[in-house]
C-alpha cells in the first residue's frame, strides 16, 4: 500500500497586495479537515434527436474550503489579515497558492483566488471548534513535483 498521509502536505498562499512577495505557509489545520476541492463540472453533453452527441467545454470556478483548528496561527496571521485589508479598502485581493503533497509526489498551483466565505468565529462548545474559509480559484495547474520540492515548497 502507498502512503497517502496528508500530514506532510505543504500549503503556501501568496496575496501580493497584502503580504508582498512573501508566501504564507498555512498551518494548524482541523483534525478531520484541512483543505479540499469540490467537484466541478467541466463539460456538458447533449444528444440530438438523430442520436448524434454534441458537447461543450464549460468554464468553471474551483471552490476550496480550508478548515483550521481554533488556535491556528494562520487565522490571525494570514486569513484575518487578508480579510481586514479587504474590509479597510473595500476591494478584493487575489491570491495564488501552491500545494505540495509529498506522500503522492504531486503538487498543484492555484491562480487568481479570492475569499468568498468564512466562519467569523469558532463555535464555542465543550471546546472551541474549527473555523473555515473558502477561496474560489479561477484555475489550477498540476506542476512537476521535483521542481517545487527543489524550491522547498
Amino acid at each position: 500500500m502507498a502512503d497517502i498521509t496528508s500530514a506532510n502536505a505543504i500549503f503556501t498562499l501568496n496575496v501580493p497586495d497584502v503580504f508582498g512577495t512573501s508566501p504564507q505557509t498555512l498551518q494548524g489545520f482541523a483534525t478531520d479537515d484541512a483543505f479540499s476541492t469540490q467537484e466541478i463540472e467541466i463539460g456538458e453533453t447533449m444528444l440530438g434527436v438523430d442520436g448524434i452527441m454534441s458537447y461543450a467545454y464549460l468554464p468553471y470556478i474551483i471552490h476550496m474550503p480550508i478548515v483550521f483548528q481554533a488556535d491556528s496561527l494562520s487565522i490571525p496571521n494570514t486569513m484575518e489579515t487578508w480579510i481586514q485589508a479587504e474590509t479597510a479598502t473595500k476591494q478584493k485581493y487575489k491570491a495564488n497558492a501552491t500545494i505540495v503533497l509529498p506522500s503522492l509526489s504531486k503538487s498543484y498551483v492555484f491562480y487568481n483566488g479570492v475569499i468568498t466565505r468564512l466562519t467569523p468565529t469558532p463555535n464555542a462548545k465543550k471546546y472551541l471548534g474549527p473555523q473555515s474559509y473558502q477561496i474560489d480559484w479561477n484555475y489550477y495547474a498540476p506542476q512537476p513535483y521535483t521542481a517545487l520540492a527543489a524550491l522547498g515548497l
